[in-house]
C-alpha cells in the first residue's frame, strides 16, 4: 500500500489521499441524491374519466377527441367543424389513494383561440387559458391552477370549452389542448435552491480535495483514483444537466417527459428503442411487430432499451423503461469517461489528464434524449479512449509523423494485440450507429496496409458486430443487412435542410411518399439503394446547390449545432470554436504527435462531415464531434512542447492558423452570397433536371387529414404506458 504514494516523510503525505476518495464518495452522494429527485412529481395513473359533447348535425359528438396519454395526462383536440367552437368536454378525473395533486396543469399549443376552464367543485376559480402569438408549433401557452383540497373521494370534475365570445374557429385547424394533468409539487423552487446551494459548495472543495489526494498517488492507483473520481464527476454532472432539463418543479418533471416522448408516434426515436425491446423480453425478438424487424435500426438500442425494461419489471412500463433508459446512458457515459481518464493519466502528466477529462464531463451530452444519441457521447469516449491507451509509452517529445506505419518514428511495430482494444470499441459503435464505418474503414487501410494481415481484424470485428443481427432480421421476415436500410432516406431527407423551391419536407413522411410514387419499398435494401442512386443524381445535376447545402450545414456546425444538447455551461462562439479547430490543424501541419491526434480527431474529420450532405438531425448527430473536438485541442493546449514545435516551425504554422481563420470568417460570408445566387444554385450543366425524380419545384403539401383525427376515442383499458 505504501509503494502507491510518493513517500514525502510524514502522516500528512500518507492521509492525503484519502481526501480523494472521500471527495468522490462525496459527489456519488450527490448525484443518487440528485437523480433521485428527478424522478418524483406527477401521478402515474387515473382510475377513470368521463366526457360529454352536444350534438352537431345529428352527428354526436364529432368535434372533439379525447385521448388518455398515461401518468394522468389528456389531450384534447377540438377538430375544424362549423360548430366545434361551441362544444365543450366535461371530465371527471378520479385520483388514486396517496397524496392529493396540488396543481392542475395546462398546455396548449399554437396560436388559436383561448380555452375556459370551469369547476363545479369551486365555481369561482374560471382561469382562461389564452393565446399565444408568434408560437404556433412551440410549447405554447401553460397555466398552473391551485387546486383547493379536493373532495374525500379524491375526485375532480371540469369542464372545458371554448371561452365565451370566440366564436370563429381557425378554418380547417384545431384548438389543442396538448397536455393536461395534475401534479403534486409545487413550483416555488425553494428546495432545488438549497441543493443549489449544496452542489456549489461541493464544486468548491471537491476538487481541491480530489487534487489534494491525487497528487500525491503515482502508479496504478493513481490511474484508478482518477478513473473513479471522473466516474463520478460524470454522474453528477449527468444529474445536474437533467436537472437544468427536466425542472423537478410542476412543469418538466422527468416523469412527465418521459410520459411524452414514450407516446409519440410509432416512428419515434424513442418509442421504437421502447417498442424492440418490448418485443425482446416477450420472445419475439427485436422487432417493431411480429415479422417486422426495423429497417432504420442497429441492434444496439433496442438491447439498450430491452434492459430498461426488464429493471422497470414490465415489457409495456415505457415511462419506467424511459426513466431506466436514461439512467443507463448516464451510467455508460460516467464509465467511458472514467476509463477515458485511465487511459490519459497513462500517457499525459496527471495536471493535463484531469483538466481535459473535467471538461468533457461538462460537454452537452444529450441525455435528457432518452434515444440512440444519448448513449453516443460513451461510445465514442471508449473508441477516444482506447486510441490514447494505444499510444501509451510514446512520450511527449514531439515524435509523431509515422502515420502509414501506425507509430512514431524509431518505435518498434505495435503487436496486433493493442490493436484489439481500438478496433472492439470501433465495432461497439457500429453496433450502436454505422457512421463510424468510413472512418473505420479509412483508419485501419492506414494503419495496416504495409502488414495487411491485420487487416483481419477490424473485418472480424466487424462480422462479429453486423453478421448476427443480419441473421437475426431475415430470421424475424426482413432482408439480410449487415446494417441499415436508410442511408438512402437519410441522403434524401438531408436535401431538404436547408430552405428550396421544392415540394418537399425533411421529414421520412415525404420520403416513403417519393418511394411510394415511384413503385419501391422504401424499407428496404433495393429502396435505400434506388434512393440513394437519385439523391446522388440530384447532387450531379445541381452542383452548385450541393456546394451551398454542405456550406449551409457546415456554417451551422461551427456556429452552435457542434454543441447541441443540454449543457450546464455556455456553448461557445464560432470564435472559440475556430480557435479550438486551429489547435489539432497546427499539430498536424507541424508534424506534432499526429498520430495521437488524429486518433483524438477522427470524429470531427470523417463522421461529422458526412452529415453536411444526409440528414443531420437538427444537430443531434454531432455531439461525438464536439467530444472529438475538445479532447484533441486540450490535450495539446496544456503541452508545453507544442509551443516549442510551433516555434520551430513558424512558417507552416502560420499558413494552417490562416486557414482555419480563413474558413471561420469567410463561410458563413460565402454562403450569404451563394444564398442570394440562385441562377448558381440551380444551374444543370451536366445532367437534365427532367430525368431527376426529385426536382419538382411547388409548395409542399400540407399532411394528409385522416378522419381519425375527428373521431372521439373512448379511454382505452388499462395504459401500457403508465402502468396500473
Amino acid at each position: 500500500m505504501g509503494e502507491a504514494f510518493a513517500p514525502r516523510g510524514d502522516r500528512f503525505a500518507r492521509v492525503a489521499p484519502l481526501a480523494a476518495w472521500l471527495a468522490i464518495l462525496l459527489v456519488l452522494a450527490a448525484a443518487a441524491v440528485l437523480m433521485g429527485q428527478l424522478r418524483a412529481g406527477t401521478p402515474r395513473a387515473v382510475e377513470g374519466a368521463s366526457w360529454s359533447q352536444e350534438a352537431m348535425d345529428g352527428i354526436p359528438g364529432q368535434g372533439i377527441l379525447l385521448q388518455e396519454r398515461g401518468a394522468g395526462r389528456f389531450r384534447l383536440t377540438w377538430s375544424g367543424w362549423e360548430n366545434a367552437a361551441k362544444e365543450e368536454a366535461r371530465l371527471r378525473v378520479v385520483m388514486p389513494p396517496g397524496e392529493p395533486p396540488r396543481w392542475l396543469m395546462l398546455r396548449r399549443a399554437g396560436a388559436e383561440i383561448p380555452l375556459e376552464i370551469d369547476f363545479p367543485q369551486f365555481p369561482e376559480a374560471r382561469p382562461v387559458l389564452a393565446p399565444s402569438p408568434g408560437e404556433r408549433g412551440s410549447e405554447g401557452e401553460r397555466l398552473a391552477i391551485p387546486l383547493p383540497p379536493l373532495p374525500s373521494d379524491g375526485t375532480l370534475r371540469l369542464t372545458i370549452r371554448p371561452a365565451r365570445g370566440a366564436t370563429e374557429f381557425p378554418p380547417g385547424g384545431k384548438v389543442d389542448l396538448r397536455e393536461m394533468f395534475l401534479a403534486r409539487q409545487s413550483d416555488d423552487g425553494a428546495w432545488r435552491g438549497g441543493w443549489i446551494r449544496v452542489g456549489a459548495g461541493l464544486a468548491a472543495t471537491c476538487p481541491i480535495l480530489f487534487w489534494i489526494g491525487i497528487r500525491r498517488m503515482r502508479g496504478r492507483w493513481r490511474i484508478r483514483t482518477a478513473a473513479a473520481g471522473a466516474f463520478a464527476l460524470s454522474l453528477a454532472v449527468s444529474a445536474a444537466g437533467l436537472m437544468a432539463v427536466h425542472d423537478p418543479g410542476v412543469w418538466r418533471d422527468m416523469r412527465h417527459q418521459a410520459a411524452m416522448t414514450a407516446e409519440e408516434s410509432p416512428e419515434g426515436n424513442l418509442k421504437v428503442s421502447l417498442t424492440l425491446g418490448s418485443h425482446l423480453l416477450r420472445g419475439e425478438g427485436l422487432v417493431m411487430a411480429p415479422g417486422v424487424p426495423p429497417w432504420h435500426r442497429m441492434p444496439g438500442d433496442g438491447l439498450l432499451a430491452a434492459l430498461a425494461l426488464r429493471l422497470a419489471r414490465s415489457p409495456t412500463d415505457f415511462i419506467g423503461g424511459a426513466l431506466n433508459l436514461i439512467a443507463l446512458h448516464a451510467g455508460l457515459l460516467a464509465a467511458a469517461l472514467g476509463a477515458f481518464a485511465a487511459a490519459a493519466c497513462a500517457v499525459w502528466p496527471a495536471g493535463r489528464a484531469l483538466a481535459v477529462t473535467a471538461a468533457l464531463a461538462f460537454l452537452p451530452s444529450q441525455l435528457h434524449y432518452p434515444m440512440v444519441d444519448g448513449v453516443m457521447p460513451a461510445l465514442a469516449l471508449g473508441v477516444l479512449a482506447a486510441g490514447l491507451r494505444l499510444t501509451a509509452g510514446w512520450g511527449e517529445d514531439g515524435a509523431g509523423g509515422g502515420v502509414r506505419s501506425g507509430v512514431p518514428p524509431g518505435v518498434t511495430e505495435l503487436p496486433w494485440t493493442r490493436y484489439l482494444p481500438w478496433h472492439g470499441a470501433m465495432a461497439a459503435w457500429v453496433i450502436f450507429r454505422p457512421e463510424a464505418l468510413p472512418g473505420w474503414v479509412a483508419i485501419s487501410a492506414i494503419w495496416h496496409l504495409r502488414r495487411p494481415r491485420l487487416l483481419l481484424m477490424p473485418i472480424v470485428w466487424f462480422l462479429l458486430a453486423t453478421l448476427p443481427w443480419a441473421w437475426h432480421k431475415q430470421a424475424h421476415g426482413g432482408p439480410f443487412g449487415l446494417t441499415t436500410s436508410s442511408s438512402g432516406a437519410a441522403a434524401m431527407v438531408g436535401l431538404w435542410e436547408t430552405p428550396h423551391p421544392l415540394i418537399w419536407r425533411p421529414s421520412d413522411h415525404d420520403y416513403h411518399r417519393w418511394m411510394k410514387e415511384l413503385g419501391v419499398n422504401g424499407t428496404s435494401p433495393e429502396g435505400s439503394a434506388r434512393a440513394a442512386r437519385e439523391s446522388l443524381r440530384f447532387w450531379l445535376t445541381f452542383p452548385g446547390r450541393t456546394v451551398y447545402l454542405v456550406l449551409n450545414k457546415f456554417n451551422r456546425f461551427w456556429q452552435g449545432e457542434i454543441w447541441s444538447g443540454a449543457a450546464l455551461l455556455p456553448k461557445p462562439g464560432p470564435a472559440l470554436t475556430g480557435a479550438l479547430a486551429a489547435i489539432p490543424a497546427l499539430a498536424l501541419a507541424v508534424g506534432y504527435q499526429r498520430v495521437r491526434t488524429l486518433l483524438l480527431a477522427w470524429p470531427l474529420g470523417l463522421v461529422a462531415p458526412l452529415f453536411f450532405l444526409v440528414y443531420s438531425g437538427e444537430g443531434r448527430f454531432y455531439n461525438t464531434a464536439a467530444l472529438a473536438l475538445v479532447a484533441a485541442a486540450l490535450g495539446l493546449a496544456l503541452d508545453g512542447a507544442f509551443y516549442r514545435r510551433l516555434g520551430e516551425c513558424p512558417g507552416r504554422a502560420a499558413l494552417a492558423a490562416l486557414l482555419v481563420g480563413l474558413g471561420v470568417w469567410g463561410a458563413p460570408r460565402l454562403e450569404r452570397t451563394l444564398q442570394d445566387w440562385p441562377t448558381f444554385q440551380w444551374s444543370a450543366p451536366w445532367l437534365d433536371p427532367a430525368d431527376s425524380s426529385l426536382y419538382r419545384p411547388g409548395v409542399a403539401p400540407s399532411p394528409p387529414f385522416s378522419l381519425r383525427d375527428m373521431e372521439v376515442r373512448r379511454m382505452p383499458a388499462p395504459s401500457p404506458f403508465g402502468g396500473r
